[in-house]
């Protein structure tokens, strides 16, 4: 079931992945394009992402379900490093330096929401609807973080000027 061809389309609506591929490509002609990401939680995001931060940038991702990253890791091209944590704890505390955006798609997301403050400039959380998340992004924008969430999208955005990635 794994292999199913709907797992190489990010699982997200039409809406978000266009949002996001614009996001990303037009984040190039800014003074802080998106060259690397951090995602928790992978899938066909991370396939995704990694076609679109062709040929410089890169993606990490993290996983904590052997069966996606088993899947993912058969598929992972070049410019992406796929990272397998058995503990729940690594997880949330996995970090790589100089990250443009964190993208957070897995598990305990809002423990991954107050771990990734001021640790890269933007900060994505996926199925945003969803309301145990409230907590982690009032976290978030307590936290100097800007709301810059697009309407009727199920993304949350927030965005700190100050944070340097570079």
């Amino acid at each position: 079931m794994l292999d199913h061809p709907k797992y190489d389309k990010p699982d997200m609506s039409d809406e978000c992945i266009e949002y996001l591929k614009e996001f990303i490509l037009q984040s190039t002609s800014t003074d802080h394009p998106i060259t690397r990401i951090l995602e928790f939680g992978s899938g066909g995001s991370t396939l995704m992402f990694a076609k679109l931060l062709e040929p410089n940038g890169h993606i990490f991702s993290i996983e904590h379900n052997i069966d996606f990253f088993d899947r993912i890791k058969a598929k992972i091209p070049r410019n992406a490093t796929l990272q397998y944590v058995i503990n729940v704890d690594d997880y949330v505390t996995s970090f790589i330096n100089n990250i443009n955006l964190i993208f957070i798609d897995g598990i305990r997301r809002t423990t991954c929401m107050e771990n990734s403050i001021n640790r890269a400039p933007y900060i994505m959380i996926h199925d945003a609807e969803r309301e145990e998340y409230i907590p982690g992004f009032e976290l978030i924008a307590n936290s100097d973080y800007e709301d810059i969430s697009p309407d009727n999208i199920n993304l949350k955005v927030f965005y700190n000027e100050d944070i340097d990635s570079k």
